[in-house]
């Protein structure tokens, strides 16, 4: 990413955060943790989808004061979507959104796609239904932020997320 001043070329770092909607910003657990960080990212609240609280707090060391929710999975390899807990999630997510002057909420996990899309898909499905009504339009708007340049080829991911949504309820 370029950036001019003055007429001047300015080589920017890339992000290692992807801006989803207006106050969501996604990344994995490589994103260091810092208070720069969260300032440069506008980072308010963090959503860590992990194996248990430790880890996160683990990866947090330099930011005790910054406010999280972690989803914790446990051992467990497989993707599972808790709709309660995704239902609460999203909803703290709107009401940070609608009090926290613009700032962002980060969501991640272990690699920023099994965990986290679904709980992303959740949230615009239903907190942004006029803007993104279906599940394939809300991965649309996620992937096309995510790997802009690959999108399109993720199509395995849409049908697996999907799947994994609409096993237990119909969005």
């Amino acid at each position: 990413m370029l950036r001019t001043y003055y007429n001047q070329v300015v080589p920017m770092p890339p992000s290692k955060t992807h801006h989803i909607i207006w106050n969501l910003v996604l990344s994995d657990k490589e994103l260091e943790l810092t208070p720069q960080t969260l300032a440069d990212e506008n980072i308010h609240h963090i959503f860590a989808i992990l194996p248990s609280t430790a880890d996160y707090l683990k990866l947090s060391q330099q930011i005790p004061d910054c406010p999280y929710t972690v989803l914790e999975y446990g051992d467990t390899h497989e993707p599972s979507v808790d709709f309660e807990k995704y239902k609460e999630c999203s909803q703290m997510i709107d009401n940070l959104a609608r009090q926290t002057d613009r700032k962002n909420v980060l969501v991640f996990c272990n690699n920023g796609y099994q965990r986290s899309l679904p709980l992303l898909v959740y949230y615009l499905t239903q907190f942004h239904k006029d803007e993104v009504s279906t599940i394939e339009k809300a991965l649309t708007v996620i992937l096309a932020q995510v790997d802009k340049a690959n999108y399109d080829k993720l199509t395995e991911m849409t049908e697996s997320i999907s799947w994994l949504l609409n096993q237990n309820q119909n969005l």
